[in-house]
């Protein structure tokens, strides 16, 4: 019988995290070896999938347990007491067309293609008493847990960083604070420097200005002299003038 698609879509939620799949996984109580890992046979959505869309409520979804599994009885489900629905093999996850392999190839090829080793990244562990939706909600809560882990881990890792880069800051502030006082004080001895040198320039200057003043005067009084001494020296008579004057008188009469 085929199978209904839109009732199918409808329930089915693809994994494609294989990483997050594989790290879950690691999480559950889990009785399967590893090398049981991947097959269809030990996973949780292998399942049995309600043909009849009048009688039979969507999700149409059935458990297939352990004994139907070996033995490949996909064909009928007992929903409830006298209530027995026709089913085809299915995969939950679509990750193999159960149904056409089991129409087109046989039963054998179906339990060969079951217990074949698919390394499917959607396998999870068949737990006895879930169906295949129960174990798709047990799949999302453990990557819910796994994801909000992962985001404690990612603050605590932020908060972190957060308070080393605050230690760095509050280190350079320190530094900075300690060469602002540096500067100060040195800005400080360069001030004190500049009006010692204003100070002694202004010393220099008054005491050049005293002198500047005393050579002046001293030039001048030079100069006085000067003309005094060749007034003098035009108007008087040296002691020789004299002296001849009186031997042979004034000369020039």
């Amino acid at each position: 019988m085929a199978s209904d698609p839109k009732s199918h879509s409808y329930t089915v939620r693809r994994v494609t995290d294989a990483a997050v799949s594989d790290r879950l996984r690691g999480t559950m109580d889990r009785k399967y070896s590893d090398g049981n890992e991947g097959k269809c046979r030990y996973c949780g959505f292998l399942s049995k999938h309600g043909t009849d869309t009048v009688n039979f409520p969507s999700p149409r979804f059935y458990e297939v347990e352990h004994s139907e599994r070996i033995y490949g009885k996909f064909t009928r489900h007992v929903v409830s007491q006298g209530m027995v629905a026709d089913t085809e093999p299915m995969c939950f996850m679509e990750k193999i067309n159960l149904t056409e392999i089991d129409q087109t190839q046989g039963r054998a090829k179906l339990l060969e293609e079951i217990n074949a080793d698919r390394h499917c990244e959607s396998w999870w562990p068949y737990r006895p008493g879930r169906s295949p939706n129960q174990h798709y909600e047990e799949l999302q809560m453990q990557r819910l847990e796994q994801d909000r882990r992962a985001h404690e881990v990612k603050l605590a890792d932020l908060a972190l960083e957060a308070q080393r880069q605050s230690a760095a800051i509050a280190e350079k502030d320190a530094a900075v604070q300690i060469r602002n006082a540096e500067i100060a004080e040195a800005s400080k001895q360069l001030v004190s420097e500049l009006k010692e040198i204003t100070q002694r320039s202004a010393e220099s200057s008054s005491r050049s200005e005293r002198f500047s003043k005393r050579s002046t005067w001293l030039v001048i009084i030079l100069a006085i002299a000067q003309v005094i001494f060749a007034f003098v020296a035009l108007y008087h008579e040296s002691y020789t003038d004299r002296f001849l004057k009186g031997i042979f008188g004034p000369l020039g009469k």
